[in-house]
């Protein structure tokens, strides 16, 4: 999974500093990531059982 950063072009770059998405595969199967800009910690806590 890789997270891709764009500047939007003008006039838009004067409200928003940057968009973002994640782009390919998660690296776990239970991953979710909230839709809207948050702090996010994620512990891998080890294998599923």
């Amino acid at each position: 999974m890789e997270y891709v950063s764009r500047v939007p072009r003008p006039p838009l770059d004067g409200l928003i500093d940057d968009l973002y998405y994640l782009e390919g595969a998660p690296p776990y199967a239970r991953l979710t990531l909230p839709p809207m800009p948050a702090a996010l910690l994620i512990v891998n806590l080890g294998a599923p059982r």
